[in-house]
C-alpha cells in the first residue's frame, strides 16, 4: 500500500505540472493575441513598439521564430515607418536567434539547408534599417546585429561592419535621445572581445547619465547591476 500511495502521489504531482504548464502556455498564447492586436490596430500608437519588443520576447522565449515572421510579415504590408517600427530590425534579430537555436542544439540539417539564406536575410535586413535609420537606436541596434553575424562567419566585411558601427554610435551620442541603446552596444562590445571600444562607449553612456537630475540614483543602480554580472568596465 505505501508504494501504491508514492506512485499515485508521483502520478498526480506529474499530472499537476502538465497542468500547470498547459495553463501557462494557454495564458501566453492569449498574451501573444493581445499584443498583436495591438500592434496591427494602430501602428502610429507609441504602444506599438512596445508591443512589438514584448512579442519578440516572448516569440524567442518559446523559440516559435517562423511563426514570428509570419506575423511581422503582415506587420510589414502595412508599411509602417521603419524608424519606428523597425520590422527588419525584428526580422534580422529572429533570423540570428534561429540559426544560433540550431547551432547550439545542433540541428545541422536546418543550418545547413537554410543557413546561407537567413543570414543574407538578416545582411540585407540590417543593412537596410542602418542606411534608413543612422541616427534611431534602432538603426544602431540593427548595425551591431550586422556586425555580430560578421563576426561569427570571420569573414572579409567584419572589420568594415564594426567600422560602421562605431561611426554610427560616435554621431549619435552628439544627440542621443536614447542612452540606454548606447549601454546595449557596449555591453555587446564587451562579450564580443572589444573591451577597449566598449569602455569608451561606457564613458560616453555614463556622460550622458550626468546630464539627468536624478543621476545620483541612476548611476547607483547602473554600477551595482554591473557589478552583479562582472562588468567591470562599466562598473568603473
Amino acid at each position: 500500500k505505501k508504494k501504491i500511495k508514492i506512485i499515485l502521489c508521483v502520478v498526480l504531482s506529474v499530472l499537476y505540472f502538465q497542468l500547470c504548464a498547459l495553463c501557462y502556455a494557454q495564458d501566453d498564447l492569449k498574451k501573444i493575441k493581445q499584443l498583436e492586436t495591438q500592434v496591427l490596430s494602430n501602428l502610429k500608437d507609441k504602444k506599438a513598439g512596445s508591443s512589438l519588443e514584448m512579442l519578440a520576447e516572448m516569440y524567442f522565449i518559446q523559440r516559435q521564430y517562423n511563426s514570428f515572421i509570419e506575423f511581422l510579415r503582415r506587420v510589414d504590408k502595412k508599411k509602417p515607418s521603419a524608424c519606428e517600427i523597425p520590422v527588419g530590425y525584428y526580422i534580422a534579430l529572429c533570423r540570428y536567434h534561429q540559426l544560433t537555436h540550431w547551432e547550439e542544439t545542433q540541428n545541422w540539417k536546418e543550418y545547413f539547408d537554410l543557413g546561407n539564406e537567413y543570414r543574407q536575410e538578416v545582411f540585407l535586413e540590417t543593412q537596410k534599417l542602418a542606411e534608413a535609420c543612422p541616427l534611431s537606436p534602432f538603426g544602431l541596434r540593427a548595425q551591431a546585429l550586422n556586425w555580430l553575424l560578421h563576426k561569427a562567419q570571420n569573414d572579409s566585411l567584419m572589420e568594415a561592419s564594426l567600422t560602421k558601427l562605431m561611426d554610427m554610435v560616435n554621431t549619435y551620442t552628439k544627440s542621443a535621445s536614447d542612452s540606454e541603446v548606447l549601454k546595449d552596444i557596449a555591453d555587446t562590445l564587451a562579450r564580443n572581445e572589444e573591451k577597449g571600444l566598449a569602455q569608451s562607449l561606457y564613458k560616453s553612456y555614463v556622460s550622458r547619465l550626468l546630464e539627468n537630475e536624478q543621476v545620483p540614483f541612476k548611476l547607483q543602480s547602473v554600477a551595482q547591476g554591473a557589478l552583479k554580472e562582472s562588468n567591470i568596465e562599466l562598473a568603473e
